[in-house]
């Protein structure tokens, strides 16, 4: 519970079982960010319908005092109300409440977005699949904008009333993706839900979901440089909008396995990688793999990538796109072993539709390489040249690829990160 609380952003956490409320929000608290968080009740709770069940997930402000007013500014993105929620997903009272890209699921509640005294709120581009009520319209003095929102296999009221607050009144780089494909972003492999894990030794960017946060030093000074579809700003002074740690959260991934080209060597033999192999370029000097990016709009994003380096020393690459340089010299530190994986993180610009993505080994050889992830939804496998071959998934399977030139570059700032078990940056 947040009681007076102020500029706290919650990421990635899996809220459960709470008999009097999941995650409620009181006592004049204000500038919260909730996202990527999965509420649910369990078989170990209250069973549903029995007495003193008490299933209600999320309550904003909890008396109707007017002292509550000009408090409350909320943002909920891109969390999930899954099995056993029956209510407060959420209840509002006072507050501009900014309700988007959210997953309802709880089948048998009683109602979702509930509208209270005095409350302001806006309830875009959600997904509301088999559950009753998706907006209740209940105490006066509310003012409900409802738009751009899936209801599957719905009941009851999915309409609001009057007109909410403008979210460009408060900030202006949130980016909202369609209602049709929040589902898939919010229970995927990279959704809502809690990511406490090592990625050296646990998969974490094939996981729940993965997070890793860069410096904004690292970041330039163009628009738009780290997607905002994982950071939801409540206002200037959240901590959400820190210039100095956003958190990134991984999105997206292509597994290493899956190039166009390489003179490296697909294998298997050394664990902890994800998917069915890694890429192997620890086998000549100036060896490179290939990789086909679909991006959905140009723009930069984060490229976080996972790798073994089981040698004494840094083993750097070029990271070019398609035959233009973007970075002369990635650093790919030493994990300590072979079966050790680690992540090195990177912006780096995209161009709309495919990109041809490069690694070359600037010394005697390269890391093993597992994934590739961004922090953008929309990046998907792109399309192979007619030229390319690729790999049959045998374990000593190789392809051959020309290395890229290196044309002068569209370079943005960048710099690698590493970091410790809780997710945090290493000096």
């Amino acid at each position: 519970m947040f009681q007076t609380s102020t500029n706290v952003w919650i990421d990635h956490c899996d809220i459960s079982d709470g008999q009097d409320g999941n995650l409620d929000m009181v006592n004049q608290s204000n500038n919260l960010t909730i996202s990527w968080t999965k509420f649910h009740y369990t078989s170990k709770s209250v069973a549903a319908g029995s007495t003193g069940a008490h299933r209600f997930s999320s309550l904003i402000c909890g008396t109707t005092d007017a002292s509550n007013a000009g408090y409350y500014q909320i943002t909920m993105q891109y969390n999930w109300w899954a099995d056993g929620v029956t209510e407060r997903m959420p209840r509002v009272r006072y507050g501009k409440i900014d309700v988007v890209n959210n997953l309802v699921t709880s089948s048998g509640n009683n109602y979702a977005v509930r509208a209270g005294l005095k409350s302001s709120i806006l309830v875009e581009a959600n997904a509301f699949i088999g559950t009753n009520s998706p907006v209740d319209l209940y105490e006066s003095g509310y003012a409900v904008t409802v738009k751009d929102n899936l209801f599957s296999g719905t009941s009851g009221t999915t309409a609001g009333s009057g007109t909410a607050f403008s979210r460009a009144s408060y900030y202006s780089n949130l980016t909202v993706i369609p209602a049709a494909n929040v589902q898939a972003a919010v229970t995927g492999t990279l959704g809502a839900g809690a990511t406490l894990c090592d990625v050296r030794v646990s998969n974490c960017l094939t996981g729940t979901s993965s997070s890793v946060k860069i410096s904004s030093s690292s970041v330039s000074s163009s628009s738009n440089a780290v997607s905002s579809s994982s950071i939801a700003v409540v206002s200037s002074s959240s901590l959400a909008s820190s210039s100095s740690n956003n958190l990134v959260s991984v999105l997206s991934t292509i597994e290493a396995e899956n190039f166009c080209t390489a003179n490296g060597v697909l294998e298997t033999k050394n664990a902890g990688y994800t998917g069915t192999g890694y890429l192997n370029l620890d086998v000549a000097a100036s060896v490179a793999g290939s990789w086909a990016i679909n991006a959905a709009t140009a723009g930069n994003v984060t490229l976080v990538i996972r790798y073994a380096n089981g040698g004494t020393a840094d083993r750097p690459m070029q990271i070019s796109r398609d035959g233009i340089n973007v970075l002369s010299s990635a650093s790919f530190p030493a994990t300590g072993a072979w079966t050790t994986w680690d992540v090195v993180s990177y912006v780096i610009a995209l161009n709309a539709g495919n990109n041809l993505l490069t690694l070359t080994s600037l010394g005697s050889d390269g890391p093993n390489l597992d994934q590739l992830g961004f922090d953008v939804a929309t990046i998907t496998a792109g399309t192979c040249g007619t030229s390319s071959s690729s790999s049959d998934g045998g374990s000593s399977s190789s392809a051959t690829v020309s290395i890229q030139n290196n044309k002068a570059a569209e370079a943005v700032g960048m710099r690698t990160q590493k970091f410790d078990l809780l997710g945090r940056i290493k000096n």
